[in-house]
This record gives C-alpha cells, sequence and structure tokens, in this order.
C-alpha cells in the first residue's frame, strides 16, 4: 500500500476556508442576530437571555 502525503501548501487554504465557511455565520448569528431577536421578544431580561444562551453554546 502506498502512502499518500499532502503538501502543506495545499493543505494550508483548506484549513483556513473550511473552518471559516462554518465559523463565520455562527459568530455573525450569536453577535448580532441573536440579541436583536431577544431584544424584540423580551426587552426587559435581554442581557439575562444572551448571558445563558453564550453559556450554553
Amino acid at each position: 500500500m502506498k502512502k499518500v502525503t499532502i503538501p502543506l501548501i495545499r493543505l494550508i487554504p483548506g484549513l483556513i476556508i473550511g473552518p471559516g465557511s462554518w465559523l463565520g455565520p455562527y459568530i455573525v448569528m450569536n453577535s448580532l442576530y441573536l440579541p436583536a431577536l431577544i431584544q424584540h421578544l423580551d426587552a426587559a431580561n435581554k442581557v439575562s437571555l444572551v448571558a445563558l444562551f453564550s453559556t450554553m453554546g
């Protein structure tokens, strides 16, 4: 069985693009959309609810 090696120059872009493609939208959702939605639903308890969702996530 022949051992396959992947050159580092090909591996690095995949290691950057892969996590960035799911981590970018996740961070945007948690930092922008979730607090705005919680503000709309329950403005009085916004801080505690955002903290709860952040802790659970």
